[in-house]
């Protein structure tokens, strides 16, 4: 019998673990990249409300600066992940010549470091704020937060 309980409290609290892990919040996500980032940057700024703050976090994984992968996330001022997306670190760059290892990696970091710059957001006409990021070499992708929608909609991608 003290076998049957202890089977029990065991399968109540792994259940409770299991539930506790479904969630999609800034504490389980926005820190769960599977190694240590190689850069990256963080801004906290309004986005999901005109009232209230939410974090924008971009992060580099991998072997190098610049064979690596960028990891963007968006997190609402209420702890739900409202928006990520990868894309190769290689995307950053601004030229189509042969690779410098000392040249690449800094144009990366600075890069990373002017992801969130202001100029990326706009507040349109509907009130709403669209922000702007290079996606692919020459091709900025565009997004806001619908708040009839309750998530981040791609606006359109237009060539920089």
């Amino acid at each position: 019998m003290k076998h049957l309980h202890l089977l029990l409290g065991i399968l109540v609290f792994s259940n409770m673990a299991c539930e506790r892990n479904r969630t999609n919040t800034v504490s389980e996500s926005l820190v769960a990249y599977p190694i240590k980032p190689l850069y990256g940057s963080t801004v906290v700024r309004p986005f999901s409300s005109l009232s209230r703050q939410d974090t924008f976090r971009v992060v580099v994984n991998g072997e190098s600066l610049l064979t690596g992968e960028a990891y963007m996330q968006i997190v609402s001022y209420s702890g739900k992940i409202v928006y990520s997306t990868t894309f190769p670190v290689h995307a950053l760059l601004n030229h189509q010549q042969q690779i410098s290892p000392k040249r690449d990696e800094k144009e990366v970091k600075k890069q990373i470091d002017e992801f969130f710059a202001p100029k990326h957001f706009v507040q349109e006409d509907s009130g709403v704020i669209s922000y702007s990021y290079l996606s692919q070499q020459d091709s900025l992708t565009r997004i806001a937060y619908s708040p009839d929608l309750k998530k981040v909609v791609k606006l359109d991608k237009f060539t920089n």
